[in-house]
């Protein structure tokens, strides 16, 4: 949590730097703030993203999406294991069937 949108979008943009990646602003207004890395070719774009949100009544911003490397990797990792999973039950299942 930020207390304003305006040190927010400052956070924003000294991690762009330090992580040396450009961002693209794609929504940025009094209540909302949305960016995304534009780093990378199209085929290969950088995957981070963020997507941020002023709380009712107050001026606190709160994260509501954050997307890095990291977190896909661990996704993506996920989604594999959970096929190999669901092949490997599915091959059981056929096999018991036929005995």
């Amino acid at each position: 949590m930020y207390p304003n949108m305006e040190e927010f979008k400052l956070a924003v943009r000294q991690y762009a730097i330090n992580n040396e990646f450009d961002i693209k602003v794609e929504k940025s207004c009094k209540t909302i703030y949305r960016a995304f890395c534009k780093s990378g070719d199209k085929g290969c774009r950088c995957p981070w993203r963020i997507n941020s949100r002023k709380m009712k009544g107050t001026a606190t911003v709160e994260v509501t999406i954050l997307v890095n490397k990291y977190q896909l990797q661990l996704i993506n990792s996920f989604i594999f294991l959970l096929c190999i999973h669901v092949i490997f039950n599915c091959a059981c299942n056929h096999f018991s069937r036929q005995t």
